[in-house]
């Protein structure tokens, strides 16, 4: 199996075709020849011909590596701070500090915002771009920790502020940082999962970055991976530095933007179910959207301190004859 281009890729086996393209809409920072390669391949290349079998097909995508780059694309973000009283002492100092040290990464092309949250949701930063860091930052060096925790209106009105300025052009992402439960609102992974699905429709990613070990790891878990961005854990405070480090390093490396992956299978062959990320699945046809792409990244593994499994994969049955 070879590599090609990001616009197509075909394997043919025992009679059946699996095919597979991708529709990726790319600015113009990836408009170098070839930056972006798609691979799909078999679990199994070889089935025994006459009777009924489950396979998997993994399909791959390779991001652009960074000396093709000259230019990154431009982010469209909001910080949602946890600001309820669990928060409070070092856990709240360090999430100011980590905010903090991330706006000091975002350019004047850049778009921020800071919303925080307990009972309440305040915008404490409308949307804008950082043209002034010293007013972000003597906001976010003013919040103090209260009250309880509207995880979800939180994100809502983080997505309200990416929305303002919604641009394909731009990574749209909301980052969450939150160390309690759901205590207001809906608090069940099922409604999280929804909310991210609804954002990533609408271009916008979700990341999440528990703290303390009494977060709701399922619930910020699949608010991540619907919302096709990294979840992440600090077990204590001085991680979140390093966290949010990690998260700005992929947000300002990416490449490609609002990616999508078509597979349709060919008669005999029914798709049955995703394996590694949601998608829509339908008997001869599955799709994948993705927010992003990064540079240097094949998009098909999976790290540490991440949620995702970044390419695509679908698990099937076929009949060979």
């Amino acid at each position: 199996m070879t590599m090609r281009t990001i616009a197509g890729c075909a394997l043919a086996l025992a009679g059946f075709i699996f095919s597979a393209f991708a529709n990726v809409a790319f600015n113009s920072v990836v408009a170098a020849d070839r930056p972006i390669t798609l691979d799909a391949r078999l679990a199994q290349p070889v089935m025994p011909a006459g009777e009924k079998q489950r396979n998997y097909l993994r399909i791959a995508i390779n991001g652009c590596k960074p000396e093709r780059m000259t230019n990154r694309t431009p982010v469209n973000v909001s910080f949602v701070i946890d600001r309820s009283g669990s928060m409070q002492g070092l856990r709240i100092a360090q999430a100011r500090e980590a905010t903090i040290m991330a706006i000091n990464r975002l350019e004047p092309t850049d778009i921020a915002s800071v919303v925080i949250f307990d009972d309440k949701i305040d915008v404490l930063v409308p949307a804008q771009k950082v043209t002034d860091r010293k007013l972000f930052t003597d906001q976010v060096r003013r919040v103090f920790a209260r009250g309880s925790t509207a995880i979800y209106a939180g994100v809502q009105e983080g997505a309200n502020e990416v929305r303002k300025n919604k641009d394909d052009r731009r990574l749209n992402r909301v980052v969450l940082l939150s160390d309690g439960l759901a205590n207001v609102g809906p608090n069940q992974p099922a409604d999280f999962a929804k909310l991210g699905r609804d954002l990533l429709k609408q271009g916008i990613s979700v990341s999440t970055i528990g703290l303390g070990a009494e977060y709701n790891e399922d619930l910020m878990l699949q608010l991540a991976k619907a919302g096709d961005g990294n979840h992440a854990f600090a077990a204590v405070p001085d991680d979140l530095i390093k966290i949010f480090n990690k998260e700005f390093d992929e947000a300002l490396a990416s490449c490609a933007q609002t990616v999508s992956i078509d597979v349709d299978l060919q008669p005999g062959v029914r798709a049955v179910r995703a394996v590694s990320r949601d998608g829509k699945i339908e008997p001869a046809h599955a799709a994948f959207q993705m927010n992003q792409i990064y540079q240097d990244t094949e998009l098909g593994g999976r790290s540490q301190s991440r949620n995702r499994s970044n390419g695509a994969g679908i698990g099937g049955r076929a009949k060979h004859p």
